[in-house]
């Protein structure tokens, strides 16, 4: 079997290669094309055509995506491109080459009104980031009606900058000790990279045995969090001071950040057998312990050069 991880050098693509490792698994980046990951441009259809015709993969992983909110600001164009372009455009290659398709998309297309969300709840995204990931299920829908839709919430595991995630980011402030106010209300359900990878595995296994999927699927932790309670878990974790870190209502009062999308995840181990959960209280240690320096691992020698 071949498999095809597009977006692999990111925090979940690279978890995903790990676990694709009983097949022959080739990764794609744009421009972190470190080790043997081979550089493809995710929104040039030529790139994807000579990609999977030299290829011919059995199963399609696409991870790509931007989901840091300064990129949606700063350059939405490409932001989008990434998002909803590269979307259509690699489901469209799995259809013409016959691969199955696992998709990667986000539980943003949720308004965070009305949890938990259900596969069949109907999205109503509140920022651009969930606007394109909704319009990117649509094309891979119409491009590739047999690709198993895969939402997700923020994940954390193993990061390589300190941006790669929100977890991450925090522990970074609760150890600087600046007096800083992390919001309190829109709560988050961090869920470990390796375990998501674990479920697109087993989806990818039963999509190439034939099993019939749901086109939309949900896989999240159950501990749902605030950045606050994340702050204070870290502190309480590592015996760090945390009177400089104060409860606000920065992401609520935005206005584009919905409060608490949970997922509905019920279906999915019906389908798919039990899965491991990984207990947040007993797995952020070692992914946050590297960052609670000023500097970081190394410097920030492996800062995120895109």
């Amino acid at each position: 079997m071949r498999a095809v991880i597009f977006g692999a050098s990111g925090l979940l693509g690279r978890s995903v290669m790990r676990a694709f490792g009983d097949m022959t698994v080739t990764g794609t980046a744009f421009s972190r094309t470190a080790g043997a990951l081979v550089a493809v441009d995710a929104t040039s259809a030529d790139a994807i055509t000579r990609l999977l015709g030299r290829l011919r993969p059995d199963v399609i992983v696409n991870c790509v995506g931007e989901r840091r909110p300064a990129e949606w600001a700063t350059a939405p164009g490409r932001a989008r491109a990434g998002n909803v372009d590269a979307a259509r455009l690699i489901a469209k290659g799995a259809r013409r080459c016959g691969a199955r398709l696992v998709h990667i998309s986000s539980d943003y297309v949720f308004d965070g009104t009305a949890p938990p969300y259900r596969a069949d709840s109907l999205p109503n995204p509140m920022n651009d980031y969930g606007r394109w990931k909704l319009l990117a299920e649509h094309a891979v829908r119409g491009a590739c009606p047999d690709a198993a839709i895969l939402r997700l919430p923020v994940l954390y595991g193993p990061v390589r900058f300190a941006a790669e995630t929100n977890l991450t980011e925090i522990a970074r402030q609760v150890a600087a000790g600046v007096t800083v106010e992390l919001d309190d209300v829109c709560v988050r359900y961090p869920t470990h990279v390796d375990e998501t990878a674990e479920v697109c595995r087993r989806l990818a296994g039963a999509l190439l045995q034939g099993q019939r999927l749901g086109s939309v699927t949900h896989w999240s932790a159950e501990q749902g969090l605030t950045k606050y309670r994340m702050a204070l878990l870290i502190a309480r974790r590592f015996h760090l001071p945390a009177g400089h870190v104060s409860a606000g209502a920065a992401d609520a009062a935005s206005g584009d950040r919905p409060v608490d999308c949970r997922l509905d995840c019920q279906d999915l181990p019906a389908s798919l057998g039990p899965v491991r959960r990984r207990l947040f209280d007993i797995e952020f240690p070692p992914a946050v312990e590297p960052w609670l320096t000023p500097s970081g691992p190394a410097a920030e020698r492996r800062k995120d050069p895109s």
